[in-house]
Parts: C-alpha cells; sequence; structure tokens
C-alpha cells in the first residue's frame, strides 16, 4: 500500500462480442426482445387540456381494450399469410380492426398518469379472447376456399403417384427388405399429407392491454 493506493494488475484481454447480422449475439437479442415484447400493458398519454388548467383535479376515465395483433396462415404446399390486428373493449365488447394502426397515432406509457381513473371492465380476458376468437372464425368462413379444393386434388395426384412407386418397390422386394421399404412408404405418405393438405392455422403475435382515454375509444 501507497497512501490508501493498491497496486492491481494491468487489464487483461476484454471479452467482445460480433454484433453482425446472423451471428448468434444478435440472435439472442431478438429473441430477448420477442419474448419481452410478446405482452405489454400501456396508458394512453392524456393530452393538456385547456380547461384542466381551471380544474387541476378533475380525473378522466380510461377504458381498457384488449389488443391482438394475429396472424392467418393458408397452408398447403404453397403459402399465404394475413395479419389482423384487432381490438376488443373490455367494457362494450365492441371489436374493432385495424387496431394498431390506431394505437401508433398515440402517445403510450407503462406507467399510469395522473389525473386519470381506469373504468371497470366487464368482460374477463379469457372471454375477450373467446370473443375475438369468434370474431375471426367469422370472419374467415365467406373467403373464397378454391385454394383449399385445389390443394386436395394435388394432394391427390401426388398420393397416387407415391403409392404406384412404391406398391412396384414392395411388390419386387425381397422378405427381408419388405418392412423398411413399408416403413418408408409410410412415412413418406405421411410428409406429402403434410405439406399438401389445405389447412388454416391462426397465431398470437403480440397482445397487450392499453388503457385510452375514454373520449379516444369511443367508435370513430
Amino acid at each position: 500500500r501507497y497512501f490508501g493506493f493498491v497496486p492491481t494488475a494491468p487489464a487483461g484481454r476484454i471479452p467482445r462480442d460480433e454484433v453482425t447480422f446472423g451471428s448468434r449475439r444478435l440472435e439472442q437479442i431478438f429473441q430477448a426482445a420477442k419474448s419481452g415484447g410478446s405482452y405489454v400493458f400501456l396508458f394512453e398519454l392524456p393530452k393538456q387540456a385547456p380547461r384542466r388548467a381551471s380544474r387541476p383535479f378533475m380525473s378522466s376515465p380510461y377504458t381498457p381494450w384488449l389488443g391482438v395483433n394475429l396472424k392467418v396462415e393458408f397452408q398447403c404446399d404453397m403459402k399465404r399469410d394475413e395479419i389482423y390486428s384487432l381490438g376488443i373493449s373490455l367494457v362494450t365488447g365492441q371489436i374493432e380492426e385495424a387496431f394498431q394502426t390506431r394505437l401508433e397515432k398515440l402517445d403510450l406509457t407503462p406507467q399510469l398518469p395522473p389525473n386519470v381513473h381506469l373504468t371497470r371492465s366487464n368482460l374477463t380476458l379469457p372471454r375477450a379472447l373467446q370473443a375475438i376468437e369468434q370474431y375471426i372464425e367469422k370472419k374467415l368462413r365467406p373467403v373464397d376456399h378454391t385454394w383449399a379444393a385445389e390443394a386436395h386434388v394435388r394432394l391427390k395426384d401426388e398420393l397416387q403417384r407415391i403409392d404406384s412407386y412404391y406398391r412396384e418397390m414392395i411388390d419386387a422386394a425381397e422378405p427381408d427388405q419388405k418392412s423398411a421399404i413399408e416403413e418408408q412408404y409410410r412415412n413418406r405418405i405421411a410428409e406429402i399429407e403434410w405439406q399438401y393438405k389445405p389447412r388454416i392455422a391462426v397465431s398470437v403475435i403480440n397482445c397487450g392491454l392499453f388503457h385510452l382515454a375514454a373520449a379516444r375509444s369511443e367508435p370513430v
């Protein structure tokens, strides 16, 4: 020790990660942002109204909304995606489309602003999600499903081609090889059905609970 100073060893190699597209560290950052941003709880920042200055203790009502961004995938051997942004009022049950566009026009904060009060919800989150599921199902029902019928035709043709190919191999195979070929045939059938069979998959991209000023939460 020299007058309170303790000599230390010189700093060694400082660990460093290269953050470039495709790097493991950047992928970890993307995954953390995706998992941490899948669910949010935000409040609209109120704008200073002229009468607020004369009545500083006036409380403004906030209405809770559940906002959900959904991805609808039309899947077969070809694929088409559609994105739906829906918001449902937990007070009235009203559902609005393009809810994300509406939120982008607002200033949002994770903290409860002063001089506001939250309106009591009449819908629970499970009931609100059920209402959104019914809404999206009703919306997709009248969609033209010609693509599915055409996919079934391609599936049938592909199954017939695979069947004729493997049947000849199975009939001509030696007894000790027949079981392996049959297993390969079943696996190939399952693969073709998964690839060609038409289906619609709906998944949630992200969602959040938003408390919006009552005047702004009314239909526009």
